[in-house]
């Protein structure tokens, strides 16, 4: 069978429709540079955060170095214990029963038996899942509770997790400053929370290029003329007359023109050259005629 030969738009046409696989990987080569994905576990209490160049590494670190254990989470209220989380049922139970009457209310039957249903729904809706494989799972630039849908639960719901908090760092390109921790968080004031946040992360780019432009100043050279005083301008006469005096000569052909040429010009031929570099007449040697002494063209200089 004789080779298939494709004409040209349709060779074109191949090139076209392997160009975006080529803009990804030159995508995915500035994203190792970039390393925009951040290690959300203890980040504030190292001194250099962790940085990822893929979604993969990034994925894999938290899921083999970290372990996210299981938290209740206060729904906000005015107290400052609204702020934390809880890592029992029990403790949670009592930051209720203590400050959110209402809400225990809720639940609570006229003949002083419990909704077990509706109690329930709210343990459940408040619940940071062991390792995100549960009901719900904590988003920082969110500052809120994410929930997993039931039929997500499990493995599933890892991958819900690791997909909502790569969209926060590759699409929308945060910082890991702006995250806000699920300790310190007051669910009702979550506007505020995630203001404050931007604050410190903006003073703290702000406090950073004012340290850099320092920098830049203190390693600025002072300008030459400060490091070695004033710079006189040059001139020839600073460096003295000559003692030798320069051989020129003209030839007679241009002395010739000359008096029938009021615009001609002389051309200066130097002593060493025995022709006349002039091009409005024929080459023409040196003679005795043309040759003028050092001290009688010395006037003319």
């Amino acid at each position: 069978m004789p080779p298939i030969h494709l004409s040209k738009p349709y060779r074109q046409l191949q090139s076209l429709q392997k160009a975006p696989k080529k803009l990804t990987r030159s995508r995915k080569h500035m994203q190792r540079h970039r390393r925009p994905f951040f290690c959300t576990f203890h980040w504030q209490e190292r001194s250099e955060v962790q940085r990822f160049g893929s979604k993969d590494d990034w994925r894999r670190h938290e899921e083999h170095r970290h372990y996210q254990s299981e938290f209740y989470k206060c729904p906000g209220g005015p107290h400052e214990s609204c702020r934390g989380a809880w890592a029992l049922k029990s403790d949670f139970e009592k930051h209720l029963d203590e400050h959110h009457k209402a809400i225990v209310t809720s639940w609570t039957l006229l003949d002083g038996g419990i909704n077990e249903d509706t109690k329930k729904d709210f343990f459940q809706r408040h619940h940071n899942g062991t390792d995100y494989v549960e009901d719900n799972f904590w988003c920082g630039f969110c500052a809120k509770l994410i929930a997993i849908p039931t039929e997500m639960t499990g493995r599933r719901g890892k991958e819900i997790r690791v997909n909502h908090v790569a969209d926060h760092f590759h699409k929308e390109q945060k910082d890991i400053r702006l995250w806000v921790k699920y300790s310190v968080c007051n669910l009702a004031e979550t506007s505020k929370a995630l203001e404050v946040a931007r604050t410190n992360y903006e003073r703290e780019i702000n406090l950073l290029d004012n340290e850099l432009e320092i920098l830049d100043q203190q390693r600025q050279l002072p300008p030459i003329k400060d490091i070695f005083g004033p710079v006189e301008p040059f001139s020839a006469s600073s460096l003295g007359s000559s003692p030798v005096a320069p051989d020129f000569w003209i030839c007679c052909e241009c002395q010739h023109l000359a008096q029938n040429r009021p615009n001609f010009v002389y051309v200066m031929n130097l002593g060493k050259e025995s022709e006349c570099t002039s091009n409005e007449h024929p080459a023409h040697s040196r003679c005795p005629r043309c040759s003028i002494a050092r001290s009688q063209f010395s006037n003319v200089l």
